[in-house]
């Protein structure tokens, strides 16, 4: 398992881990705030995977699943083989946080 840092403030689609050919990204966990109301939209690719994730001014969201946390657990994000995934900003506003993901074989 991996950690990155997510932090953006770019309106519209942001990469924040790469694909690779022939694997799919994981995400265990992940946890993000926003400094101004905003709402994200976690993508594979083009293709949203999540609804619009609302957030307040200084909210924030921790989301992770399974009672093997933080060794394991379910999935809770999962990109298509070879695809990016992406956080997509609805405003221009900061955006910070982490999450733990790995890459799986096809």
């Amino acid at each position: 398992m991996n950690v990155i840092k997510v932090n953006t403030s770019t309106i519209g689609d942001n990469v924040v881990l790469p694909g690779i050919a022939n694997k799919k990204i994981r995400v265990l966990a992940y946890m993000i705030t926003s400094v101004a109301q905003n709402y994200v939209v976690w993508k594979s690719g083009s293709t949203a995977i999540s609804g619009n994730v609302y957030m307040p001014a200084y909210g924030n969201i921790v989301i992770h699943m399974g009672d093997l946390w933080p060794a394991g657990g379910l999935p809770v994000l999962e990109t298509a083989i070879g695809e990016d995934l992406v956080i997509s900003l609805n405003a221009g506003t900061a955006i910070g946080g982490h999450l733990t993901y790995y890459y799986i074989g096809a």
